[in-house]
């Protein structure tokens, strides 16, 4: 494998793993809704990557 297609193949990589910490944190967040209908508020930890 060339560097470009390593390179190329780790931003894949990397924008999935984005992908997936922000689809968990949503879940997180659906789970965690109050009965009334109000969800938790997004925080600074929710720009940080696992």
């Amino acid at each position: 494998m060339k560097a470009e297609q390593q390179i190329s193949f780790l931003a894949d990589v990397l924008n999935l793993i984005r992908e997936l910490d922000t689809l968990v944190k949503d879940y997180c967040r659906y789970l965690t809704t109050d009965q009334d209908g109000s969800c938790l508020e997004k925080t600074a930890f929710d720009e940080e990557p696992f």
